[in-house]
């Protein structure tokens, strides 16, 4: 959903561990939700060469820009991709009469649990396009959101890692924000440090000892530079 300066060499990994433990070939393919996950790399090849130019490896991937699909196709297309028919080339005008046509393979298609889980999903990947009230006012009267027992998203192993994760970021967000009159703006190196602490706790923790430190690498407990 974001660019990712990484996922290329780490589709390279997955291949290759997906290879080695199957024993056979393995097409790989990168699926961008949104424009915003566009990045240079994303060619689908990625080179590496001695310092001479001999090539030495050539992993070549596919990539799948969502924007570029055809809607009526992800309409007509298997039931497990219909979420993603609200990202594809239609314009923002049309997407209250997709998510009805959505509903209606959903009702007529599949099973109330699995038009509840798609649905759901529908709605997840719609608030990578358009703002909150407008996913409110779109799905207002969906009949298969009517099936969603709030448990469903509640008890979802999904739902919690997102909520860990917006939690995460909040606290570290908020801790830059208080530590920045004292301490000044991370610097790049100190930013990761802080991005690597999957902790909330520890997040918290590093607010009580703002007024206690001079400078950030003391506060993450990093080695200074000499």
């Amino acid at each position: 959903s974001s660019a990712d300066a990484t996922l290329s060499h780490r589709m390279l990994r997955y291949n290759a561990l997906l290879g080695y433990r199957h024993k056979v070939g393995v097409w790989s393919v990168a699926v961008l939700l949104r424009p915003q996950a566009e990045s240079a790399d994303m060619t689908g090849s990625l080179e590496f060469r001695l310092p001479d130019g001999r090539l030495i490896h050539d992993f070549r991937f596919g990539v799948l820009r969502t924007w570029e699909l055809s809607t009526e196709a992800v309409l007509n297309g298997p039931l497990n991709t219909l979420p993603m028919a609200l990202l594809a080339d239609a314009p923002p005008e049309s997407a209250r009469s997709i998510i009805e046509r959505i509903d209606e393979r959903l009702l007529r298609e599949t099973t109330v649990p699995e038009a509840a889980r798609l649905m759901a999903s529908t709605s997840l990947l719609a608030g990578l396009r358009y703002d909150e009230e407008t996913v409110d006012r779109l799905f207002l009267g969906v009949r298969t959101m009517n099936l969603l027992d709030p448990k469903i998203l509640k008890d979802s192993s999904t739902y919690r890692m997102l909520e860990r994760r917006i939690r995460l970021d909040e606290a570290r967000s908020l801790l830059v924000r208080a530590a920045a009159n004292r301490l000044g703006a991370p610097s790049e190196p100190q930013q990761a440090a802080l991005e690597r602490i999957e902790d909330h706790d520890r997040l918290v923790e590093l607010f009580s000892k703002i007024e206690t430190v001079s400078t950030w690498d003391e506060l993450l407990g990093l080695e200074p530079l000499s």
